[in-house]
């Protein structure tokens, strides 16, 4: 069992444009359950995250490359 970051999508599928891929601070739930508590990704990290991906630059009305943001490195507020 490799460790696997848990990694979500945020999208406007009814305008298109790009895609917000962002890998977070924890495990996927698929390994988790063997070394930790499965933390869920709350609507509250989404938003912040969200926030963030924007001040960084990301367009999600413009058609493009998916938008990657790693979280990985760092913790992030939790709700």
């Amino acid at each position: 069992m490799g460790w696997t970051p848990c990694i979500y999508a945020v999208d406007r599928p009814e305008r298109g444009g790009s895609t917000l891929l962002v890998t977070t601070d924890r495990l996927h739930p698929s390994v988790a359950w063997i070394t930790e508590e499965i933390r869920p990704v709350l609507p509250g990290e989404v938003a912040d995250t969200i926030r963030e991906a924007l001040a960084r630059g990301w367009e999600p009305d413009v058609d493009g490359a998916p938008f990657q943001l790693d979280l990985s490195g760092r913790t992030v507020a939790r709700d």
